[in-house]
């Protein structure tokens, strides 16, 4: 067996190996030749193929075996092209991130010269310190098509690197990646003014590098191949019938899942790592979201299996709540609350049964509260009230409780900021320094588009990138910064109707926002490669709904995540691989959370008390 981590050295490193020539000043610049026909905007879908050591092991997106999985969309934006394909850019071989637990957001500092090149990555995952060097040369230009070569071999340092005013300090991993070499070709097309195809060859002998192979080195070679298919322009005509069509193809996959032997076991009230409950409410939150009939048979057969069985940890008694509160929701609550016809969502009717339950589920998620903190000012969580955390069980239980107080179960206040002041302390306590994104609400692009005015940063003033980790020193994430944006959002909106604020409230959003809009991508989970992608975009969804925000900065997250979302159905007519991302993917593109904060105007709030 060989590494799955071994693409990741190569592929990953290269994809920010030469930045735009209009970034490194003093340096010769390669006349442009061919210009990409890519709007700002417009997606560009690749086919991805891969050979490993003469195997093949995915075509045509999939992977070969007994049980072929999809792998994941690989594309690129518009506004991720520098415009000059003489370069190799930044999104090329970002393309694998399924290959990888790691994202390009570690490629610290790049050093380019004419035709050489040299850069450090300071702690590739399993790797350690790793310096790439190498060159690259254009092969031939003709029949409108430019052919272009970059030859690569890779170092592991004995000794700090200092590349510029920055030292990498030595950092030694599982195994050794010293030796192997990255041979990449690509062609670009003039016509169709994109990049034809891209194949990546690395080869080499490789040691370690993965769990539980901690053997002699072996011969490695790994191929790539990514092939153009089309291009998507920004919000195409029929893009909405296609998001439909993929909510529709996600609850007809719902409804077979449900049918396998055993979803619906009794629960052992001993076993409070049962998480089938969890499982249901999740698929019950995804069929009233989605619009199903609240009658469906189905989805009463999933409130009663709740009704029934005991819901005894943190993920699955947040999202029952989600659940209850979502199916005694009012129809057309989200128009309302996005066009300001209302400040905060309807309080739910639920009958005295359904509420006595969800009473008991709120009342057991303020007892699995960390045993170790004081209640009165922190509030974090594990999975059944370990003395322990993390801030994706905290996440859900915020979300859980926010659920009960709209179905007017009363939940002290020192819960909502309890979690606050637990996630501003976890928060990153340092980090570069970043224009601020505007935060555009759905109430302002009326008029944004009514001025002409261009959807870019709030202010010249700068502010640190902050992001948010699953523990205090596992490292930011993406899926984790979304949790902590979503849970400060909620807080917020709790606080203000307590009339309580929250000392730096503030600017942990901010700096969250920020940190969010600097390694923003849709084709993995920033800082965690493939793992955890659709928790990472429906946590997106959540973080950006909350707080009514239909773009960050110039980003249109809903348009990214969709169009990664519908070319990367495992079946035309159904939905994605397994119930979870299934269940991810359809609350993504059904807008499926209730904003707190509307963006309403304080003139227009004025007028209405």
């Amino acid at each position: 067996m060989y590494p799955r981590y071994a693409p990741a050295a190569a592929l990953l490193l290269l994809a920010g190996f030469t930045p735009s020539p209009a970034q490194r000043p003093g340096q010769p610049r390669e006349k442009a030749v061919f210009t990409w026909k890519l709007g700002p905007e417009d997606f560009a879908w690749f086919r991805v193929d891969r050979k490993q050591n003469g195997r093949v092991t995915i075509k045509n997106d999939r992977t070969t075996g007994r049980f072929p999985r999809r792998v994941g969309t690989h594309g690129v934006f518009g506004w991720e092209v520098t415009g000059d394909p003489g370069y190799f850019q930044t999104w090329e071989l970002s393309l694998v991130p399924f290959s990888v637990g790691t994202s390009l957001r570690d490629l610290d500092r790049v050093k380019v010269g004419e035709k050489r090149v040299r850069f450090v990555y300071g702690n590739l995952v399993n790797y350690g310190l790793v310096e790439l060097r190498g060159k690259w040369k254009t092969l031939s230009v003709e029949d409108g098509k430019a052919v272009q070569e970059g030859t690569f071999k890779f170092y592991q340092p004995d000794r700090p690197v200092r590349l510029g005013r920055r030292i990498f300090p030595k950092k030694g991993g599982r195994g050794s990646l010293a030796g192997m070499k990255l041979t990449v070709r690509r062609t670009f097309d003039a016509r169709r003014g994109v990049i034809e195809k891209i194949h990546a060859v690395l080869e080499g002998s490789l040691s370690g590098g993965q769990r539980g192979w901690q053997g002699p080195e072996r011969a490695y070679k790994v191929e790539d191949t990514y092939t153009f298919r089309k291009i998507f322009p920004h919000r195409y005509q029929g893009f909405e019938k296609d998001v439909i069509d993929a909510i529709r193809g996600g609850v007809r996959e719902i409804r077979g899942d449900m049918k396998r032997r055993g979803r619906f076991h009794r629960v052992n009230p001993r076993n409070k790592r049962d998480y089938e409950p969890g499982y249901v409410a999740l698929a019950l939150l995804t069929l009233v979201k989605a619009e199903v009939n609240r009658r469906d048979p189905l989805v009463l057969k999933c409130l009663n299996y709740l009704r029934k069985n005991p819901v005894l940890n943190t993920y699955s008694l947040g999202i029952a709540l989600m659940a209850f509160e979502a199916y005694y929701a009012p129809p057309g609550e989200r128009d309302d609350l996005i066009a300001g016809r209302i400040s905060k969502p309807y309080l739910r009717h639920v009958p005295p049964a359904d509420l006595k339950i969800m009473e008991r589920w709120t009342r057991r998620l303020e007892n699995y509260v960390d045993p170790r903190v004081d209640k009165g000012y922190i509030a974090r969580w594990r999975y059944v009230g370990e003395r322990s955390y993390d801030n994706s069980n905290s996440q859900y239980a915020v979300l859980g409780l926010h659920s009960a107080t709209l179905c007017g179960i009363k939940v002290p206040l020192n819960y909502f900021r309890g979690a606050a002041a637990h996630y501003i302390k976890d928060q990153e306590k340092s980090g570069p320094y970043w224009p601020m994104p505007a935060i555009i609400h759905y109430t302002d692009l009326p008029r944004l588009k009514k001025e002409g005015k261009s959807y870019g940063f709030r202010s010249t003033a700068k502010t640190q990138a902050r992001g948010f980790p699953y523990l205090g020193n596992s490292g930011v994430a993406g899926s984790m910064t979304t949790a902590g944006l979503a849970t400060l959002t909620i807080a917020r909106s709790e606080s203000h109707m307590g009339r309580v604020g929250i000392r730096g409230m503030r600017s942990a959003l901010n700096s969250g926002y920020t940190w969010l809009y600097m390694n923003f991508t849709v084709r993995e989970n920033p800082g965690r490669g493939f793992r955890w992608h659709y928790y990472y975009l429906y946590g997106l969804e959540r973080a950006m709904e909350l707080a009514g925000i239909a773009r960050l900065g110039p980003r249109d997250w809903y348009w990214e995540g969709a169009i990664q979302l519908l070319c990367d159905r495992a079946r035309r007519r159904g939905g994605w691989e397994g119930i979870t991302d299934t269940c991810f993917a359809v609350l993504f593109l059904k807008k499926a959370q209730l904003p707190v904060v509307t963006g309403r105007s304080a003139r227009r709030r004025g007028k209405r008390r």
